[in-house]
């Protein structure tokens, strides 16, 4: 009866946290994942942004959790940069891919936000990467992201 509860106490634990991701990236950040909305927006660059209903199921939710404990999220700061100067001397100019990445879990609440202007990249935004391409791999996987209209241009050929 004992091993019940307790299985029963840590299955109930685990499926009902609260876990939201907000998630903006791309140029100008206008492509968007909303856990809390249910929904992705994806810029169309010459078109208006299109928004889409799409759900992430707890178990997604719970995975993107694990991967940003993995990575140290939680202990990012809010700004990703490089204290290193020499970093900095492989910067591009604007406009740059802007990162912004917000998980809700517990009660705490994360957001960590960069760009991809420096090419060189440094541990803390290699580690910011690994989580943003396993979210990405998620949202790119469900039938409503593949169902999104393609984009009729991109940056740089508008």
């Amino acid at each position: 009866m004992t091993f019940l509860l307790l299985l029963a106490a840590v299955k109930v634990i685990g499926q009902d946290e609260r876990i939201e991701v907000v998630f903006s990236y791309g140029r100008y950040g206008k492509d968007k994942l909303d856990s809390a909305a249910g929904t992705f927006t994806k810029d169309m660059v010459c078109d208006p942004s299109v928004t889409v209903v799409l759900m992430l199921s707890q178990t997604e939710r719970q995975r993107i959790l694990k991967m940003a404990e993995a990575v140290g999220f939680f202990e990012m700061p809010e700004r990703l940069q490089p204290d290193d100067a020499t970093y900095r001397s492989y910067a591009l100019p604007d406009p740059n891919n802007e990162y912004s990445l917000e998980i809700v879990a517990s009660g705490e609440r994360r957001v960590v936000r960069w760009n991809d202007a420096i090419l060189k990249p440094w541990p803390e935004r290699e580690r910011a990467e690994l989580l943003v391409k396993f979210i990405q791999l998620i949202v790119f996987s469900k039938r409503e992201y593949r169902e999104m209209p393609q984009q009729r241009c991109y940056y740089g050929h508008i």
